[in-house]
């Protein structure tokens, strides 16, 4: 097993130190308390889903939770929000769905209600909530799937911006006013003072539920905004396929609000027809956007999902099609740069990509990664999207499947949250090298793999760690990884957080196959697992602390933030936990 060494890290750390501090020489913006947006000025911040704009999760600033002697042995929960006998809001937070950000001290989340919150982020105790009171920022049209097509509440986390001279918070929501398509819910981004909470802007509408009934119900309920190259980006997609949306890339002005139209929005079908979708129509954008310092990429979702072996084909295949994608476009032309497909049309059984991208600075090159939900993951050379590896290895060099291949691996399965990196390591959950089993889709699920980005296709896998299924609850079993240091973070939906030590920093506790096809108790599963062609590999060593609540600590995608030497996590039990060693 081959190890990165300390120091690689430390390059990547100083790198991202570096690249804050020439931003703040270099842009007048960047005065503000944190200093300058994607980066992290000292103390440690989490300022977007995923901390920056390369959604890279992970915490580049060292603090007590990179330390495993201290984490393995003592984290605990420090304070939980809202606590009743400190609590002084007007009301009490719903579920949460979204996760926190974490800067200027404080803790931002909104809930499933359509409330934003900012909390103490050194007890928990209320500071303002927006709106400050009333109902929440929620559609009245309850028709649909999925929480329906305008009442979603708030299910996505927010971003910090500078704007002007102040500090702000981004995030998205539907727009119950009734002067905007009668109050259904038709989305906005809505930017607020980080300090009072008081609304600078809300955008125009970026999505939107023209009537609650018939086939537009657009949403942007899963895709945490990206601010960058002065616009805020952010992915339409749609309420359980009843008919697919147009899905698209729409930007707005940073310090406005307003939509930009010059090149934007990116149409995931190509064609920049009427939104009805009486004919080609699809391919959701239900990730966050990320920024990895050569474009805005993002994946997208399917056009339709009956493209199965030995039926006709849902509808005609639209021209460009960029569904089912990696996709890598200009942050201000919004022309493409490239794009990347790994599942032919032909084959479209509703495989989304609806994991969003992970950026990775490795010693092999820049790259971006990312998970189907069929549990295939991919390594792009962020450059030029060629495909670096495909994990499990399946589809050759190319990386990209037959439109013929007679097995059905391409179908609506559930592997939608993006992993976190490390240096050369991606941790992730994914199908693992069992997928091609028969009946192996499964196989990843509970599971984080630690991959090596720049070891061969015999040897990509580092470690992987099951979490236990005491752990889960319903819905996804475990949430979005992050990281700081080698220690691994995730929440599960039975309420737990799980705290991982890559063997790097801390001592494997066993070994196991890197297939999950061979192990305990057959006696002969080392010579089994050696023989087959797959390697033996460690068993990090772990600590399991259950939030008291119970509550589900995934939702779809949610993750622990690592800030102010505190990793905050958040439930649908409409708790916010503070947690350290």
């Amino acid at each position: 097993m081959r190890r990165s060494t300390p120091s690689f890290f430390a390059v990547v750390a100083l790198i991202a130190f570096i690249a804050c501090s020439l931003a703040v020489m270099t842009f007048t913006a960047c005065t503000n308390m944190v200093g300058c947006q994607g980066c992290n000025a000292p103390p440690p911040q989490w300022l977007a889903y995923r901390n920056n704009p390369g959604r890279y999760a992970a915490q580049f600033l060292y603090s007590q939770l990179s330390n495993p002697t201290k984490v393995l042995a003592t984290l605990h929960v420090g304070w939980k929000s809202p606590n009743p006998a400190t609590w002084t809001g007007p009301t009490m937070p719903a579920g949460f769905r979204a996760s926190p950000i974490v800067f200027n001290n404080t803790v931002f989340i909104g809930d499933l209600n359509g409330v934003f919150w900012a909390l103490k982020a050194a007890d928990g105790t209320f500071k303002w909530r927006y709106p400050p009171t009333g109902a929440g920022l929620n559609g009245s049209c309850t028709s649909g799937g999925n929480g329906s097509w305008g009442a979603y509440g708030i299910q996505s986390s927010a971003t910090y911006a500078s704007i002007g001279t102040r500090d702000a918070v981004i995030f998205g929501a539907p727009d119950p006013d009734p002067g905007t398509d009668g109050g259904n819910g038709s989305a906005r981004l809505w930017a607020l003072d980080a300090g009072t909470g008081a609304l600078i802007w809300k955008s125009d509408a970026v999505a939107s539920v023209p009537a609650c009934g018939g086939n537009i119900h657009e949403r942007i309920t899963y895709s945490s905004p990206l601010v960058a190259s002065g616009k805020v980006y952010v992915g339409v997609h749609d309420a359980g396929d009843d008919p697919v949306q147009k899905g698209r890339l729409v930007a707005v002005d940073l310090n406005t609000g307003h939509l930009i139209t010059a090149g934007f929005p990116f149409l995931v079908d190509g064609a920049p027809g009427d939104l009805t979708c009486g004919g080609v129509c699809g391919g959701g954008v239900w990730d966050s956007p990320a920024f990895n310092g050569r474009g805005i990429v993002f994946t997208t979702g399917n056009v339709c999902d009956f493209n199965v072996a030995g039926s006709p084909p849902c509808q005609a295949e639209p021209s460009p099609d960029y569904s089912l994608s990696m996709v890598n476009i200009d942050p201000d032309s919004g022309a493409l740069n490239w794009h990347f497909r790994a599942i032919p049309f032909a084959r479209d059984h509703d495989p989304d990509w609806s994991a969003g991208p992970t950026s990775m600075l490795t010693s092999c090159g820049q790259l971006t990664a990312s998970v189907q939900k069929n549990g295939w993951t991919y390594a792009l050379d962020s450059s030029t999207g060629s495909c670096k590896w495909q994990f499990p290895p399946t589809a050759g060099p190319s990386c990209v499947f037959s439109p013929t291949t007679a097995t059905d691996l391409y179908g609506d399965d559930d592997y939608k949250q993006p992993g976190a990196s490390w240096g050369d390591y991606l941790f992730i959950q994914t199908g693992g090298e069992a997928l091609t089993d028969p009946g192996g889709v499964g196989n990843g699920y509970g599971r984080i793999h630690a991959l090596d980005a720049c070891q061969s296709d015999s040897h990509r896998v580092r470690w992987i760690f099951d979490i236990p299924p005491a752990d889960f609850g319903g819905g996804y079993p475990i949430g979005a990884p992050t990281v700081t240091n080698g220690m691994v973070y995730v929440t599960s939906s039975g309420g737990h957080v799980i705290a991982l030590a890559d063997p790097a920093v801390a001592p494997p506790v066993g070994f196991r196959c890197s297939s999950t096809d061979f192990g305990p108790p057959s006696s002969t599963w080392v010579s089994d697992c050696l023989g087959a062609g797959f390697s033996i590999i460690p068993v990090p060593a772990s600590r399991d602390v259950a939030l008291d609540d119970g509550g589900d600590a995934v939702g779809l995608r949610m993750e622990p933030a690592i800030a102010l030497d505190k990793l905050f996590v958040a439930t649908n039990g409409g708790h916010v936990y503070a947690l350290w060693p």
